[in-house]
């Protein structure tokens, strides 16, 4: 009898033909991971005049989502969109920022005092002079100042004429509540707007992660038909 090939057979043979998209010279992803248990949210600090106040919470459960950038052309700006359907963003709200927006990373002495701020959402420039307004004429319509406990929507160059970021380096940072659930969005630019490259992230359980492929999707559904279609013939062999 001639042998028919089952479902499963079928998804490993498609998977073999999958192709296989060369990286781009300006990628953007998320490195997720969990704030210590522990780390206390305190109260009535303007960091470091005045001692630490009251604690008034934790972040425990919270995950910290750097945004990193892997290029080997100049990273001129980048977009960024953070929308929650539920949970919440943490902003330090002492302390740090102009407008509601963290410019650069914290500074790690005040950590014993404010041990949250460690963990802050903020973007940033890795050599210095990251510009906000600016960026917004280059990347998109303006304006994109938005950051606070709800969505982020921000645009960022770096300023002046700097030309050495290159590599693999973390340009923001979102810490999310474990019930963070929605979307992400990044636009970022390389030596000029012709190199835009535009990539959409889902939130789930307050971790930012690529969104599937369709071929990645149409592989898991023919694999869980393949198990199925097994399953329902153990007795004997189609």
């Amino acid at each position: 009898m001639k042998h028919i090939p089952t479902l499963s057979t079928l998804a490993c043979v498609l998977g073999l033909f999958l192709t296989v998209h060369p990286a781009s010279a300006n990628t953007a992803s998320w490195s997720s991971s969990s704030v210590p248990l522990g780390t206390n949210i305190v109260d009535g600090i303007t960091f470091p005049f005045v001692p630490p106040g009251p604690v008034i919470g934790n972040l425990d459960g919270f995950i910290v989502n750097d945004l990193i950038m892997n290029t080997t052309i100049d990273w001129t700006a980048t977009f960024l969109q953070v929308n929650l359907t539920s949970g919440s963003i943490f902003q330090e709200k002492e302390g740090f920022g102009q407008n509601g927006v963290t410019l650069g990373q914290t500074d790690p002495n005040g950590f014993s005092f404010l041990p949250s701020s460690e963990f802050d959402s903020y973007i940033f420039d890795p050599h210095g002079g990251a510009q906000i307004q600016s960026a917004c004429a280059a990347i998109g319509p303006c304006p994109h100042t938005q950051f606070d406990t709800s969505t982020i929507d921000i645009s960022w160059n770096s300023a002046g004429a700097d030309t050495s970021d290159l590599g693999i380096f973390s340009i923001a940072r979102v810490t999310l509540s474990p019930d963070a659930n929605g979307t992400a969005f990044v636009a970022s630019l390389v030596s000029g707007a012709a190199s835009r490259v535009e990539t959409d992230f889902l939130i789930q359980n307050g971790h930012i992660v690529p969104v599937p492929e369709p071929a990645s999707v149409l592989l898991l559904g023919l694999s869980g038909l393949g198990l199925m279609r097994r399953r329902s013939c153990r007795g004997g062999e189609i």
